[in-house]
């Protein structure tokens, strides 16, 4: 069943100034440790990935994304947010000397030099393909099913036109929604079909109950892949 909710679509980004790695990019031969390289994968599947730094021994990481269309994150360095990020989350101390690059911006690895990743003590050239928008990475332990939302449920036109963009995308794999109707997180996968062992509807859930400022985090899923799901009717609020 194909559903969409109401009429026409409409998507509002607002551009942001370019930035460039210049003499932040790392150089040389790395090799990522399975960590960092999960953090990767997760940073690959955000909305909008923006930049992700690694300090020079692999070990650690720093990532800084929009979970959101990206005027949230307009005149935001994220060069330096993601290098900040990389820097304190290196170990102190004698065995944390290593100091942190940009590996990639958006999603183009900007290192100049041979990566390497580790996966359980083997090392193979490149990453896995993920999806994109979100962070549940594959060979992860599977959680909890999300739940899925039931009863009466009245979502706000900025949910609406969310439900809208997310249905147009090349493979949406899970819409979630908040008990009032005024938050939505989203999962999707860029590379049609590699995100067969992800937890779509889980981290639709995660990302709808981040967007909730304050309060009890009441977000269930409300659409899987193109079917709406919940059980009970819903409705659009009128615009005031």
């Amino acid at each position: 069943m194909y559903v969409r909710i109401a009429g026409a679509i409409i998507m509002a980004l607002t551009t942001a100034s370019c930035q460039t790695a210049g003499s932040s990019a790392g150089n040389g031969p790395i090799t990522l440790s399975s960590k960092v390289n999960r953090s990767y994968q997760e940073y690959l599947n955000t909305l909008e990935p923006l930049a992700f730094a690694v300090s020079t021994d692999g070990k650690s990481s720093g990532r800084f994304y929009c979970s959101k269309p990206r005027n949230v994150c307009f005149r935001t360095n994220e060069i330096t947010e993601a290098l900040v990020r990389c820097r304190n989350s290196t170990p102190k101390g004698p065995a944390g000397k290593a100091d942190c690059k940009i590996f990639a911006l958006k999603n183009k690895v900007v290192w100049n030099g041979p990566v390497t990743f580790k996966d359980q003590g083997q090392v193979r050239a490149k990453p896995a393909p993920v999806g994109n928008n979100s962070g549940i990475i594959m060979g992860q332990r599977p959680n909890k099913p999300a739940p899925v939302g039931d009863g009466p449920l009245t979502i706000t036109e900025a949910v609406n036109k969310d439900f809208q963009n997310y249905l147009d995308l090349q493979e949406p794999l899970a819409f979630a929604v908040s008990a009032d109707g005024r938050n939505s997180g989203w999962f999707f996968c860029k590379t049609q079909s590699a995100c067969a062992t992800m937890d779509a509807a889980g981290n639709a859930v995660k990302y709808c109950n981040g967007s909730i400022s304050q309060g009890e985090k009441t977000c269930k899923v409300l659409a899987l892949k193109r079917d709406v799901v919940w059980k009970g009717r819903v409705l659009i609020s009128p615009v005031k």
